[in-house]
């Protein structure tokens, strides 16, 4: 995650070779997976309980939208990096969900009723 001027997480990278030495012909390699532009939004990276997805949660005070990558993707993210990622539901005013994955169910918590 990267910070903007007002210190709010705001883009998620994947980066590739982090940790490759000088030495050799490999160079670390960033890849923008999701960007929120709105002010408003927070965002927030996990991973689930499985640890087959990783998280990007975007939330205000009334609103939230979750969007996710399945980890056995991670090496196949293409260059056309919205497309990676995959959105739970997307943005509806006052409305707060949550996600997690684990024995191959997902799980969302709401503040919508029904």
């Amino acid at each position: 995650m990267t910070m903007d001027e007002q210190q709010r997480p705001f883009r998620l990278y994947q980066r590739r070779y982090w940790n490759a030495s000088s030495g050799t012909n490999e160079s670390a390699v960033e890849t923008l997976l999701k960007e929120e532009l709105d002010e408003l939004y927070w965002c927030d990276v996990s991973k689930s309980l499985d640890e087959k997805h990783i998280f990007m949660d975007m939330a205000s005070k009334e609103t939230s939208e979750v969007w996710f990558l399945a980890t056995e993707e991670e090496e196949s993210v293409s260059s056309s990096n919205e497309e990676n990622m995959k959105c739970i539901a997307p943005r509806r005013n006052k409305v707060l969900y949550e996600v997690e994955h684990a024995q191959n169910r997902w799980y969302i918590w709401t503040n919508v009723d029904n």
